[in-house]
């Protein structure tokens, strides 16, 4: 996650245990919401394979963001499947990765690559299937300070709430899921929003 739960308590001094499976769920909800909110990935995963819609000769990796390349296929799965060449078939964007965390968030097609399959006659689009690193960073350990700080500030905002208005969150079935901030009022706060603003895909300049 993007803090851990002593990191929460020491920032209060909150002491004993009687608050720590509360302070978890809204660790994992917090860590959903800021990186469904700006759109970036700042929890890792390795060696991740996802697959994308192709429509046009860029593809548009958001929310994700990746690392590194382990493999690339387009029209995965199908008689037309291709294997990708970094660099000849295919080049990675913005070029040297995105401002403040080297990610990548886009993929280019060269434009000598043919691209033909049955899924694009039927469908209107091809697919491209990516195996890689994916993340802003590549563990826990390495989340930048501002952004654990952010999270922190989001979780303790919401440690203010009475315990029956969070209970909920320990029960949801999909760890994906998170508060809608208009129905319930969970927000991120203005303080976590000013250190996340540098990492808004909107500021980097790639689309």
């Amino acid at each position: 996650m993007l803090c851990t739960r002593q990191q929460v308590k020491d920032a209060i001094g909150i002491p004993g245990t009687a608050d720590d499976a509360r302070i978890d769920a809204l660790i994992l909800e917090a860590a959903h919401t800021i990186m469904r909110r700006y759109g970036r990935e700042f929890v890792p995963w390795s060696v991740a394979t996802r697959t994308f819609a192709a429509r046009k000769r860029l593809v548009d990796l958001a929310p994700h963001d990746l690392r590194s390349v382990t493999s690339a296929v387009l029209s995965p799965g199908t008689p037309d499947a291709e294997i990708l060449v970094a660099n000849t078939d295919y080049t990675l964007l913005p070029i040297g990765g995105a401002e403040r965390t080297g990610t990548f968030l886009q993929l280019r097609f060269s434009n000598n690559l043919t691209i033909r399959s049955s899924f694009l006659e039927r469908f209107g689009m091809a697919q491209v299937q990516i195996v890689g690193n994916w993340g802003v960073w590549a563990d826990a350990t390495t989340v930048a300070e501002d952004i654990r700080r952010a999270a922190i500030e989001t979780v303790l905002s919401w440690l203010d709430r009475p315990s029956a208005s969070v209970a909920g969150l320990q029960e949801l079935g999909d760890p994906h899921r998170a508060l809608a901030p208009t129905a319930q009022g969970w927000d991120i706060p203005l303080s976590a929003h000013r250190k996340l603003s540098a990492y808004n895909t909107r500021n980097l300049g790639v689309y």
